[in-house]
């Protein structure tokens, strides 16, 4: 037999054995009126539990429960999935990586463009941008603009591709290579450049 086909007969199995265990098959005969304990009322939000799972609030169900399930936090965050801090950025900013050498953290030019504003300007020069690093275009036919490429991205492109985008007014000087930065790195100079002022 099939794969498709066991899975099917499987479904079924389980669906008629869950049924029969549940008191269904019956017909309008057998509704219950539900008590009052069977009612429940607006449950409290879940709370965090040692790990990152969720407790999920205490349930007022007939028969009671004897323990609330406890949700696992998600494969990412369990895995230490990168999580953009740029009071790190800020760090890294002025470090040995050089990035204060030649950029401001104002809009006064030293050797690049000064960063303050990055996130509103950004906007604007998406849509001149022939490709998204996301893949597409960046000029979408509707909007001119490849609504899933962001601020953020757009700095992550301009530091890992430094020539993807000169800024007008601007020399295509390329900047250093930094086989060094880790995504932590890049993500943490990326929220730190964005949230510049």
């Amino acid at each position: 037999m099939t794969r498709w086909f066991m899975f099917v007969i499987a479904t079924l199995l389980l669906s008629t054995v869950a049924a029969v265990a549940c008191g269904g098959g019956g017909g309008a005969t057998d509704a219950v009126e539900p008590d009052s304990d069977a009612r429940q009322s607006s449950p409290d939000p879940p709370t965090p539990t040692p790990g990152g799972g969720f407790k999920l609030p205490e349930l007022k169900l007939p028969g009671g429960i004897a323990e609330q399930p406890i949700l696992e936090a998600t494969t990412a965050a369990a895995e230490g999935a990168i999580v953009p801090d740029a009071d790190r950025g800020s760090t890294l900013f002025t470090s040995a990586i050089g990035c204060s050498g030649c950029h401001s953290t104002g809009v006064d030019t030293i050797v690049g463009p000064g960063l303050a504003g990055l996130k509103d300007r950004a906007k604007d020069r998406i849509s001149q941008i022939p490709a998204a690093p996301r893949g597409g275009s960046a000029q979408d036919e509707g909007s001119q603009r490849n609504l899933l490429y962001t601020a953020e991205d757009y700095a992550e492109s301009s530091i890992l591709d430094s020539q993807r985008y000169i800024v007008p007014g601007f020399e295509a000087v390329p900047m250093p290579a930094f086989p060094d930065l880790s995504q932590q790195d890049v993500a943490d100079l990326v929220a730190y450049v964005v949230s510049l002022n």
